[in-house]
């Protein structure tokens, strides 16, 4: 019931109007019991080479058994889908450069 957060050492360039969904790989969750605290990781297009962290997406995993599950170097644990969006009228659009890493959009 522990949650850990670590860097992939991966980064996603992305256009203005696009994200990336991150989902953890169905096998972690059934078989190692692993999740996604928020169940779905955004990653902005302001993220990459952010001076902060360099754009390395980080991942966060909550260990839902009561078993000790060990990650090896190299395993796929997650997967993306990158999205278009649209924006809404009067949409106040992050335009400064941006800081700060998971969870910060400036604000």
């Amino acid at each position: 019931m522990q949650k850990t957060l670590f860097f992939s050492d991966v980064k996603a360039y992305m256009q203005p109007d696009e994200v990336l969904e991150t989902y953890i790989r169905s096998s972690l969750g059934i078989k190692k019991g692993l999740m996604i605290p928020n169940n779905v990781g955004i990653i902005d297009s302001s993220y990459y080479n952010n001076p902060d962290n360099d754009g390395n997406i980080g991942i966060a995993l909550v260990n839902t058994s009561n078993k000790a599950v060990t990650i090896n170097a190299g395993e796929r644990i997650m997967q993306g889908i990158f999205k278009k969006y649209l924006v809404a009228d009067n949409d106040n659009v992050l335009t400064s450069k941006r800081t700060g890493g998971i969870g910060s959009s400036g604000e």
